[in-house]
């Protein structure tokens, strides 16, 4: 079956000072990747079309912004290279607890399980 397969990458943005790192990283390790794979007809199918990232849990939602301003720079970054099967529009990025940051960052897609209903309940095993 030949069907187009939609990879939503996560990426790791913890560290501010290894911003450039990730990025450089990230964009070498994709387009690699794609450049050997570029013949094998399986991955014709398979196009990235957004990023995603957990940002810190923290009590001041504003402590957030600078990884969301992180992983829309890196969606803008990784556009410009023109990678094969690489179109990046979608931005997964923001909780609860910070989704309206991450809405005024370029957040597409926000995660607002806890906010809908309410926090987990974890249990524990003995």
């Amino acid at each position: 079956i030949k069907k187009e397969l939609l990879i939503h990458g996560s990426i790791s943005l913890d560290k501010l000072d290894n911003y450039a790192k990730v990025v450089v990283k990230t964009i070498k390790e994709i387009n690699d990747w794609f450049k050997a794979n570029k013949n094998k007809s399986n991955f014709q199918f398979i196009k990235v079309v957004g990023l995603m990232t957990v940002a810190p849990y923290v009590d001041i939602s504003e402590e957030n912004r600078q990884y969301f301003v992180m992983l829309c720079q890196l969606l803008v970054d990784i556009n410009s290279k023109n990678i094969d099967n690489i179109t990046i529009d979608s931005l997964s990025m923001g909780m609860t607890n910070d989704y309206e940051i991450a809405i005024e960052e370029g957040a597409t897609m926000v995660r607002i399980g806890s906010g809908i209903f309410g926090d987990r309940i974890y249990h524990q095993i003995s």
